[in-house]
This record gives structure tokens, sequence and C-alpha cells, in this order.
């Protein structure tokens, strides 16, 4: 991968990939039963990442979880950085995939765009906790997830500009710094809650992104939208 690709985009393509299987000094193209050995390895350290913690998890633990030897282990991967990547990959991947959102949409969009990000922090919890040890200890990690904030925030930014120039939000605020601010309570608001000290009483999904639309909104100045499906076809609503 060319240097001058960002890590986000590189990690992309790893995931897009099925890897390689290294027999020695050479490396082979992988079959079925080499992508099925492979993708059992990533289960198990996922597993074992969200139950031991980063730190707390050797490979021989991921190769026990697996039902697999060392030497096999080490066929896929070369450590435990380099299968915590790999997973870390899988979720850009995920965030890449995801529908566009537009301030177009207007609040609708808003609650969507939170609803999916919120929804899926809740669903990998404890792997989001894993992620965030790991980017204190290992470079890799730390660089992919530096990037991938950067990209939710870079997407969020043109989105204010547009709705900007077309007089749909406030303009007295300068859209980097604004979604730089939105984008970052957001996650933060998810750690807390979902990975570092978690309420007694937990917070239902729905209650956090209408508390979450509600502040975007105002810093906004965003208007509800009212959309009116064309005749007999439903309206969608998030």
């Amino acid at each position: 991968m060319p240097e001058n690709v960002r890590p986000l985009l590189a990690a992309a393509a790893v995931a897009g990939s099925e890897g390689v299987r290294r027999d020695g000094e050479r490396t082979l193209p992988v079959g079925r039963k080499a992508r099925e050995t492979r993708a059992r390895l990533l289960r198990a350290a996922y597993e074992q990442f969200s139950q031991g913690g980063y730190r707390g998890t050797k490979v021989a633990d991921i190769c026990v979880r697996a039902g697999t030897s060392l030497g096999t282990f080490y066929q896929y991967f070369r450590g435990r950085a380099d299968v915590m990547s790999t997973l870390v990959a899988e979720a850009v991947r995920d965030a890449l995939d995801r529908r566009p959102w537009h301030m177009a949409d207007g609040r609708d969009g808003v609650r969507r765009l939170l609803t999916d990000y919120v929804a899926g922090y809740e669903a990998s919890a404890a792997f989001q906790g894993v992620w965030e040890e790991a980017t204190h200890a290992d470079e890799v990690p730390a660089r992919v997830r530096r990037d991938l904030g950067r990209w939710l925030t870079e997407s969020v930014e043109r989105e204010f500009r547009r709705a900007q120039r077309a007089g749909m939000v406030r303009s007295d605020l300068d859209a980097a710094v604004l979604a730089r601010a939105l984008t970052a309570m957001v996650d933060r608001y998810c750690y807390l809650t979902y990975v570092f000290d978690p309420p007694a009483r937990p917070v239902p999904l729905e209650e956090s992104v209408d508390v979450l639309t509600e502040i975007w909104t105002a810093a906004l100045g965003l208007a509800p939208t009212r959309r009116t499906a064309a005749p007999g076809v439903p309206v969608r609503r998030s």
C-alpha cells in the first residue's frame, strides 16, 4: 500500500481482502479451507479481546479458543497487533459502507446518522473498549482510530458547509469547529455510557438518540422537516 494512502483506506483495503497464508518465506493465496481457518481465528480473537482485554490477551489464548496451533496462527497473522488491526479494519469497512447522510434530510437525517453511530457502538461496546486500550499500546490501531475520527468529522463538516451555503442552518459558527465539537461529543458520550462508566440504569438507545438529536439540531438551528410521501408510499421514519 503506498505511503500516501490514508490509514483509514489502507485498513479498509485489508478488510476487503482475504489475506494471505505464509509458508516459511513464501506467501500463498488462500483457498476455501484457509479462509475458514482465518475467519475462525478472527472470531476467536474478537471474543478473546472482548473478554480479556488487549493487554490481557495472548496469541496462545486466541489459538485455544479457535482450536488451532500457534503455527497455524502465524501462517495468517504476525502477532497480536496484526490480528487486532485486521479486526479494526473490519470495523472501518462497516463504517465506510454505511448509507450516506445529508443535511438536506433535515432532522430525520441527523437522527438516522446518530442512530447508526450509537447503535453500532452499543452493539460492540466490549470490543470498543479493547480498541481504545489498543490505541494506547500499539501505533497501528491508533493511526486508524485517529483517521476514522477525522473521516467522520470531515464528512459531517462537508454537510454543514453545504447547509450553510443553502441557508438551512446557522452560519455564524465555523463548520470545522462545529463538526469537531458535535462528533467528539457523541463519541465521548458513547465511550462513557457503554464502556468506561456505564450508569446504574442503562440508557435505552432511543433515549440516547433523542437527547443527542435535540443537542445537534439546537446547535445547528435546524427546524424539523415534514416530508410527505407520494400516494400509496408510506413515509419512512427513523
